[in-house]
């Protein structure tokens, strides 16, 4: 699910900068300027918030095969398979870099930035709603632009804002389904880590399992 890479690309940020939210953009902006003089209230500086702000993007490019069946899964305690079906599609993020000093935005963006451009993966896993198998898989992280000075000094608020935005392309978006007919698959050869399905005498499907 598109949830999962949120996560993940949540806790990536999280765990270079800990005041990291995944948020909607415009309602984060909005309470960062309205509580920027209020220590009572619930955002603390600096922040990073992180969203998508223009959801998601399908791509074209996966095949039938990709959409009905994908790859195989095994659970080995169930002695069951799965289908692993995906849909592929761009996932563009934006963060928003909220700071009370122009050095303190610098130097949290700069950190971001450096991080991201020696690290630029990210890992995602997948699970099917029952648990019973997991799909990982990482993805490249690229650059889109940024950052962009977006402060907003209205009415007397000091409040310091950069946007830097990231892409993740061809993300697999995981849709799971238990195989009830094993009628197509030939041979299945089960390992102690992974699963070859063999048809037609072609490698269709490899995947860890739990």
């Amino acid at each position: 699910m598109v949830t999962d890479f949120d996560k993940a690309f949540l806790n990536k940020i999280r765990a270079a900068w800990p005041n990291t939210q995944y948020a909607n953009t415009q309602i984060t902006y909005y309470m960062a300027y309205d509580t920027s003089d209020d220590p009572t209230k619930k955002l603390q500086f600096p922040l990073i918030n992180i969203y998508r702000p223009s959801g998601y993007e399908l791509l074209p490019n996966q095949t039938i095969a990709a959409k009905l069946r994908g790859v195989y899964l095994y659970n080995q305690h169930t002695q069951k398979m799965y289908y692993a079906r995906f849909l592929m599609a761009n996932l563009a993020y934006q963060l928003d870099f909220y700071a009370k000093t122009p050095e303190e935005i610098d130097s949290i963006t700069g950190d971001i930035i450096t991080m991201l451009s020696l690290s630029p993966t990210l890992t995602v896993t997948q699970t099917s709603n029952n648990e019973a198998v997991k799909y990982t898989e990482t993805y490249d992280i690229t650059y889109l632009k940024g950052p962009q000075d977006e402060s907003d000094f209205a009415e007397g608020q000091r409040v310091y804002r950069y946007a830097l935005a990231y892409e993740i392309k061809n993300a697999r978006l995981v849709n799971f389904k238990e195989i009830t007919e094993l009628k197509e698959i030939q041979v299945i050869l089960n390992t102690e880590k992974n699963i070859i399905n063999f048809t037609d005498d072609t490698i269709s499907g490899w995947q860890e399992v739990n």
